[in-house]
């Protein structure tokens, strides 16, 4: 099994090299002809539907989108500031990653999916380290109860899962085999660096380096507003070090601010690019609830509503941070899944790295009840917006409320996968804690 996730992981590999080979370098006007020239692909039969699922916002939003940092990079070109415009939504730093790429397109590719290979990497070692843990920790736990009941208390899905597949490679599989984390890949939407950061400070915790772990934080939340609530699952995981938490806090933040000021001269861009996520400023259809929603509602009712999505994301974060403060990386996965489904600019990429998270704790799997009919879901979903989108959009063949409808599905499916996993981890502490007989533990 070892020997074929390491074959899935360079298959994937190759899978995002072609992809955007496809995407990209066939894309631009060359002379070439024939099949390998833009000519004969855009009369390939693979050239309309690659375009569909590339194009569709399904992968991308205003504030990841590789368009928008090309307009960000073409601004700086002419001479006009990057934000004046209403395109460029993307931090001063990264907009001055891509200038560096503006002209290697094929560099900027290979980084981007070398960045993507390191965060199936770093995912893998993180499911070494935590499944280690766990099965440490349950093992001590099972036998404590064993002793104090005096009867067998079921093992069956707790020690026998945490030796599972400890090499890390199935879950380094997943996310390179993952459909979504392909195509928003070979898109170079800018999700991939978010997902390397955020990984990155997951790995952190995990090896307990409060320095590292803080330092990822705060990037993520300078690429994305809505990466805040990191800080919570960080606090938690570094409360016996507080002083290096707030320095470390303190001065990633406060260099990557300065620098960021230094660059354009003014705090405009901070506003453009964080303000607008919480404004919902840009009503592009995307994958979330909330472009429908501002877009039908009378003006006056935008601000009240406004308030009342942010405040319902962060009493849901809240909440769960109580009931989970004790599981690190459990907390992290269930704080992203909330924010993939509530934030105001989600993407199915976001979600598509909760669910290899989810794969890390296989010990959860014999509680689960409807996660097979949730990701069979998923995946109808994953082929159903971008054909309702493109029929929308290019074919007038429908209208914005078959599309909004797949979105609501496709966040009702989120619900269920994220309750499941809830009511499965509930369900494991428990049986943890007073212990169960074998008889009378029906295993899936």
């Amino acid at each position: 099994m070892m020997t074929g996730s390491k074959h899935s992981i360079v298959f994937g590999l190759l899978v995002r090299i072609l992809l955007w080979y496809v995407t990209h370098w066939m894309g631009e006007d060359r002379d070439a002809s024939g099949w390998f020239g833009v000519g004969g692909w855009r009369q390939s039969p693979l050239h309309h539907p690659i375009i569909v699922w590339v194009g569709a916002p399904v992968f991308d939003t205003p504030f990841t989108s590789a368009v928008g940092s090309a307009e960000c990079t073409a601004s700086i070109d002419i001479g006009v500031a990057p934000y004046s415009g209403a395109v460029c939504r993307d931090p001063p730093l990264l907009v001055a990653l891509h200038y560096v790429f503006r002209n290697h397109q094929e560099l900027q590719g290979l980084v981007w999916i070398a960045l993507d290979c390191g965060t199936a990497a770093l995912i893998g070692a993180c499911a070494v380290m935590e499944r280690r843990r766990r099965g440490d920790l349950e093992r001590s736990r099972v036998c404590a109860m064993t002793q104090k009941a005096n009867e067998a208390v079921s093992c069956a899905p707790l020690v026998g899962s945490a030796t599972l597949l400890e090499g890390g490679s199935f879950e380094s599989a997943m996310w390179m085999l993952n459909p979504v984390a392909i195509v928003a890949c070979s898109s170079g939407s800018n999700v991939v660096l978010h997902h390397g950061v955020v990984v990155c400070m997951i790995y952190a915790l995990n090896r307990q380096q409060v320095v590292t772990g803080v330092a990822t934080m705060v990037t993520a939340c300078y690429l994305n507003v809505y990466y805040g609530f990191l800080i919570i699952p960080v606090a938690l995981s570094a409360q016996k070090r507080p002083v290096t938490l707030v320095v470390s806090f303190l001065c990633t933040g406060a260099a990557l601010l300065l620098i960021s000021f230094e660059m354009e001269g003014s705090w405009h861009w901070f506003d453009v690019v964080h303000g607008g996520v919480l404004r919902v400023e840009d009503y592009t259809p995307n994958t979330g609830l909330c472009w429908y929603l501002f877009t039908v509602m009378f003006p006056h009712f935008q601000q009240y509503f406004l308030c009342l999505v942010h405040c319902n994301t962060f009493v849901v974060i809240v909440l769960m941070s109580v009931r989970f403060r004790n599981d690190a990386l459990f907390l992290v996965t269930i704080l992203l899944g909330i924010t993939a489904v509530l934030k105001t600019y989600p993407t199915m990429s976001d979600f598509s790295l909760v669910l290899v998270l989810l794969s890390i704790r296989p010990e959860l799997s014999p509680f689960l009840s409807f996660f097979h009919l949730a990701i069979c879901t998923l995946v109808v979903l994953f082929v159903l917006v971008p054909v309702f989108w493109h029929t929308w959009i290019y074919d007038v063949g429908g209208n914005s409320n078959f599309f909004y409808a797949l979105t609501l599905a496709y966040a009702a499916t989120q619900c269920v996968v994220l309750n499941d996993h809830l009511r499965a981890h509930l369900t494991l502490e428990h049986t943890l804690r007073i212990g169960v007989p074998r008889e009378s533990l029906k295993l899936k």
